[in-house]
């Protein structure tokens, strides 16, 4: 199902991230580890192929972002891995690349 921004997806999502932080100890993984999950979730989330996320795609052409989808994504990050993400944080995130790059300097 396609992120559409209802708060009920959103809860889901924190839900989801948090029991995964505890069960598999997040800030202890790698960083490969923490982007096979990514992919896992983007893929399944936004009904792309996974083999279609690579590390240099574009995220917002892959995963046909719009500004919704970047809210979205924010909220995740902050609830999710107790990251505090402002919006010119994302304008340096391009690639699957760099939102792995971001998350995993913000986690470690």
């Amino acid at each position: 199902m396609r992120l559409n921004g209802s708060l009920s997806r959103v809860f889901f999502y924190i839900h989801f991230f948090c029991n995964f932080a505890v069960q598999f100890k997040i800030l202890k993984m790698t960083r490969e580890e923490i982007a096979n999950r990514i992919n896992t979730v983007l893929a399944e989330d936004f009904e792309v192929k996974l083999e279609s996320i690579n590390p240099e795609a574009s995220m917002k052409e892959v995963l046909d972002l719009d500004s919704l989808d970047y809210v979205d994504l924010v909220v995740l990050l902050e609830q999710n891995f107790g990251l505090r993400v402002k919006g010119s944080d994302f304008a340096e995130i391009s690639t699957f690349e760099d939102f792995y790059q971001y998350i995993f300097r913000h986690i470690n």
